[in-house]
């Protein structure tokens, strides 16, 4: 009970100066302006801070991983070799700074792992082979043909269903709005799909002839031979990194944390009210940032690392089901905690009877009543108590007596 006091004697620390003054519209305008900026500084320097790690993406980079990853079969390989062909760019380049491109470029590339510089060189070759250009950009020109021709079938299918209603509705040839017979666009149709099948086999022919050069047989070697260990050091880091990355955050945000505790204590014990208000805030404010980092981390962590491995074993054991079983349970958990927080918190008992106290209404019912009444007319629920310090009448069910000042509240938790 004592932390629940101390909770709210701190809230009521954060509305007013002192116990007495509460502030004024400018007055919370002009704190809720520097907890703004200070709030927009704190996650300015987390974010300075993360960018001092390498991330797995800057030591992994997505070209990389997208080279590696679709070598299962011979088809999934050709497509990793056009793939190569087609890009033209510098796999090491990540332009951050336009006014220094050429120094930026040479520090990200010493970030890239040593396996993924190995595959980039590798493809890189490969992009620069001549031979191998000019096949694909054969490739290139009759894929562009072949998409000629597709989008004349596709209007040809269309004017060849005009065509077979307009004869459905025993139109006269005269009056059709196509040009020509159905049995004409049909033939038009069949020769473009036999060309675009003749395209087809010009293509594979062309791609066979591309896999069955030595660059491209090598290239291939050296990324089945760096998969394995690209993929391993792929997931260590995104496994490090969430956790590498809360650690260098809380090294700027504990320093600041335990400098506004200590300043809140300083002031609380002088009893400088104004700067007890300022430091209640920052605390508040530095942490945002520090639960923010917290569920960021159980985030990114639990759900990518642990609950992955989990989900893979139970589904090996055939026991999916149970996470199902885990997620009711969970959704039950939270909504009862909801709703406890709603009513308890929120719209609690006490709130709703100094409300009705305030209205001059029965606290237990909220009929309107006369002051001087001991107990409600409607529903005969008692009003008032003696206070156990003044001994007077006061109200039954309020915070404070309305003689002394008597904290009732708190004398009923102490018992």
């Amino acid at each position: 009970m004592k932390f629940i006091s101390g909770l709210k004697n701190f809230k009521n620390k954060l509305i007013r100066i002192g116990t007495r003054e509460p502030l004024n519209i400018f007055s919370i305008l002009i704190i809720l302006g520097l907890d703004l900026f200070v709030l927009t500084n704190l996650f300015q320097g987390l974010d300075l801070q993360a960018r001092q790690l390498e991330a797995p993406w800057e030591k992994i980079p997505y070209q990389c991983t997208g080279l590696i990853s679709s070598l299962e079969s011979d088809e999934n390989k050709k497509q990793t070799v056009l793939r190569a062909l087609d890009q033209n760019l510098d796999y090491y380049s990540e332009i951050e700074n336009k006014f220094n491109a050429a120094l930026v470029n040479n520090k990200n590339k010493q970030k890239i792992d040593l396996k993924c510089q190995e595959v980039f060189d590798a493809a890189l070759l490969l992009n620069n082979n001549a031979d191998l250009q000019w096949l694909n950009d054969d490739i290139e020109e009759l894929n562009k043909e072949k998409q000629k021709h597709e989008s004349a079938i596709y209007q040809y299918e269309k004017d060849y269903d005009t065509m077979l209603l307009e004869d459905i509705a025993n139109q006269p040839n005269q009056a059709s709005i196509i040009e020509g017979k159905s049995n004409d666009v049909k033939d038009k149709i069949r020769e473009l799909k036999n060309a675009i099948s003749t395209i087809e086999l010009r293509i594979e022919n062309i791609e066979a002839k591309i896999m069955e050069s030595e660059d491209v047989t090598e290239f291939l070697s050296i990324l089945v031979q760096n998969e394995e260990s690209i993929l391993e050091t792929e997931k260590s880091l995104k496994f490090w990194y969430p956790l590498k990355k809360t650690g260098v955050q809380f090294l700027f945000l504990f320093p600041l944390l335990l400098l506004f505790i200590y300043l809140y204590r300083r002031s609380l014990n002088k009893g400088n009210e104004l700067l007890v208000l300022i430091f209640a805030h920052l605390l508040v404010v530095v942490s945002i940032p520090i639960l923010f980092e917290i569920i960021r981390l159980f985030l990114e962590i639990l759900p990518f690392n642990i609950l992955a491995d989990v989900l893979e074993i139970l589904e090996a054991l055939n026991l999916i089901v149970l996470w199902n079983y885990l997620l009711i349970f969970l959704g039950v958990l939270i909504t009862i905690a909801l709703i406890y927080f709603i009513q308890k918190k929120l719209f609690s008992k006490e709130r709703l009877y100094l409300k009705r106290i305030a209205k001059g209404k029965c606290f237990a019912c909220g009929v309107k009543i006369r002051e001087d009444l001991q107990h409600c007319y409607n529903c005969g629920t008692k009003q008032f108590l003696n206070c156990p310090n003044c001994k007077k009448s006061t109200y039954l069910k309020g915070t404070n007596c309305t003689n002394c000042g008597f904290n009732l509240k708190q004398n009923k938790e102490n018992k």
